[in-house]
């Protein structure tokens, strides 16, 4: 039972940290990988106005 969760916990700590999240800048002029995701880091676009 207690290697059953070292076992489950090595590999929760192993898959968070192998996920890299691709946030890249507006602006950015290098070449990203397919399925970057762009997010306005420095507020260049205009927020949204509603009624």
């Amino acid at each position: 039972m207690i290697v059953k969760k070292i076992i489950l916990f090595t590999l929760l700590i192993v898959s968070t940290l192998s996920c890299k999240a691709q946030i890249v800048d507006l602006d950015s002029n290098l070449n990203e990988p397919e399925g970057t995701y762009y997010k306005d880091l420095n507020n260049e676009l205009n927020k949204f106005v509603g009624t």
